[in-house]
């Protein structure tokens, strides 16, 4: 006998495998851009606080849409961008 829960928690597994898909789509577009930055000696500061607010205020308005926590995905999407800056500065590093 299934258990009760078993359809819903394999459709959050199944969430689960997209969403790290995602990320990992996301983060290659982060790597792509390191290596467009580094390649064209960019002397783009990894922090660029006018995009991190943008992505910020995306974030919270799509929260909203989606009847969800607007400071915790906000915070979420901080730990995000945090590990974006993270490998870019990694690639920024081995370009010197």
């Amino acid at each position: 006998m299934t258990h009760p829960l078993s359809k819903h928690r394999a459709r959050i597994d199944e969430i689960d495998r997209d969403l790290m898909r995602l990320f990992g789509e996301r983060f290659e577009i982060v790597r792509e851009v390191g290596h467009l930055k580094a390649d064209e000696n960019m002397n783009l500061k990894l922090f660029q606080k006018a995009r991190v607010e943008e992505v910020l205020n995306n974030v919270t308005k799509l929260a909203r849409e989606y009847n969800l926590s607007e400071e915790r995905f906000r915070h979420i999407f901080i730990q995000l961008i945090d590990y974006a800056h993270e490998i870019e500065g990694h690639i920024k590093e081995d370009r010197l």
